[in-house]
């Protein structure tokens, strides 16, 4: 193998309507995980624990899902 070949990117394959989905399900990720964090202290301050739980792993999620968003 050429060490051109080696260093060239695979191109994703064709996901039908599953990667039409890809990019705006990243928005929402990404997004969500900016917006998020302002809801901390609502839920800090009422000492609803159970709900700033819910939403630490929602948060999580959320960061996972968008972290690729626009980083072509």
């Amino acid at each position: 193998m050429s060490e051109a070949s080696a260093h060239e990117r695979t191109p994703e394959p064709n996901d039908g309507h599953l990667g039409s989905l890809r990019a705006p399900v990243q928005a929402a990720g990404f997004w969500s995980a900016v917006t998020m964090p302002f809801l901390y202290p609502v839920f800090l301050l009422n000492g609803q624990n159970t709900a700033m739980a819910v939403l630490m792993v929602l948060h999580a999620v959320a960061l996972v899902v968008g972290h690729a968003h626009n980083s072509r």
